[in-house]
């Protein structure tokens, strides 16, 4: 049954292509290809990051702040900085609870900041990769 569904569909497309004629492209194909690529090469590209600077700025203060969060917390009470960070730009929190029930490890503190620190560099290196790429291919 198989055999003879495989020959079914060998005929019919032996028939179409043999009724098929083959197509050639017209003989002004590659000059209108090229002159369609030059008129691109004349274009100017905008460079427009994915990420803009503001974005950048607001993600920078935001892990800024959270480190220092981490760093600078006192060890009787977690949540003392807080509070005092809070006191100091005079809002009303008390709904909050800032009482956390768990401790994290220096060593771990100086993982996440060293982390930090390698991810920042090498977000300036491979943007110094592409830039430099990109300038020795607009030459």
């Amino acid at each position: 049954m198989e055999a003879d569904k495989n020959k079914y569909i060998e005929n019919i497309l032996k028939k179409a292509m043999k009724s098929s004629k083959i197509e050639c492209p017209s003989p002004n194909f590659t000059d209108s290809v090229m002159s369609k690529v030059e008129a691109l090469e004349g274009q100017k590209i905008n460079y427009k990051p994915l990420i803009s600077n503001k974005s950048w700025v607001a993600l920078s203060v935001l892990v800024l702040l959270i480190m220092s969060i981490l760093l600078f917390r006192e060890s009787d009470s977690q949540s003392a900085y807080l509070e005092a960070l809070f006191q100091y730009i005079q809002m009303d929190l008390s709904f909050i609870n800032f009482n956390l029930n768990f401790n994290i490890p220096e060593i771990f503190m100086y993982g996440i900041l060293l982390f930090g620190l390698l991810i920042g560099i090498q977000i300036v290196l491979i943007k110094y990769f592409y830039v430099k790429r990109n300038n020795i291919l607009n030459l």
